[in-house]
């Protein structure tokens, strides 16, 4: 049903996933200036000089909008437990991606790059991750419960 515990922790990672777009996934400073990497692209005061290396701003509509579906398919378990990992998976992917393209980013910017600071974009996947591992085990538990009831009739 929409009001189960699992309900609450998909949409908290389709929140969590929402408020990446949002906010900087990185902040690079050399001996000059402070430059803000985010979802869209690299921001250097003046505009944006640069784009990630990978399009994370179509994967992060993509997750969400699977996110949503898993949140709506609550009358077949078994697909929502099935597509919960595949978003498991996908989600756990982002995180990768990101990381690696914060690395690019650092080494396309030269060896001027003293300091990286890794915004909140950073963290919302592992929070998201997190929810979705929730969202997962309560899927499971109900589809456990439904078999033991079953089983007893």
């Amino acid at each position: 049903m929409i009001q189960r515990i699992q309900s609450l922790f998909l949409l908290f990672v389709i929140v969590c996933l929402g408020c990446m777009v949002l906010t900087p996934i990185a902040a690079f400073s050399d001996a000059v200036t402070w430059m803000t990497a985010g979802i869209v692209g690299l921001d250097t005061g003046q505009s944006a000089s640069g784009v990630l290396p990978f399009p994370i701003q179509g994967l992060i509509i993509g997750l969400m909008a699977l996110t949503a579906f898993i949140l709506f398919s609550y009358k077949n378990r078994k697909r929502q437990l099935a597509l919960g990992k595949l978003n498991f998976l996908l989600v756990l992917g982002l995180i990768v991606v990101i990381y690696l393209s914060i690395d690019r980013i650092a080494a396309d910017l030269g060896s001027g790059i003293e300091n990286v600071a890794y915004g909140w974009g950073t963290y919302l996947p592992i929070i998201a991750l997190a929810f979705q591992l929730l969202a997962n085990r309560g899927v499971k538990r109900d589809e456990d419960l439904i078999k033991s009831v079953e089983r007893l009739r």
